[in-house]
């Protein structure tokens, strides 16, 4: 009772990556005392959550924080993440230190 919960469902997946930043800023602040759930196929999308559960055809493949998943050798996560390429991967780097610092 009094918890907040807030589910996004590829909220932001028909959008272009400034509109994607700028809700997700929102999201952040607006709903800093919810549980936020948010179902996304852009990594960039899930670069400043506390937690990632990755899962593939049903089955949970690995959870932790963003760092902890793009750091462990052999991750599917951290290998998603390399699949961006150099410029998309440094870029999530970027988002998701920038998270840790607000």
């Amino acid at each position: 009772r009094g918890s907040a919960f807030l589910l996004m469902d590829e909220a932001t997946a028909n959008v272009d990556p400034a509109l994607d930043r700028q809700i997700q800023r929102t999201v952040q602040h607006t709903f800093r005392d919810y549980t936020v759930v948010t179902i996304a196929h852009r990594l960039h999308t899930v670069a400043a959550c506390d937690a990632i559960l990755v899962m593939d055809q049903g089955r949970v493949l690995e959870f932790g924080s963003p760092r902890e998943l793009v750091e462990r050798e052999g991750s599917a996560f951290s290998a998603l993440v390399r699949s961006l390429g150099n410029d998309g991967k440094q870029l999530f780097m970027k988002l998701m230190t920038a998270s840790l610092t607000e």
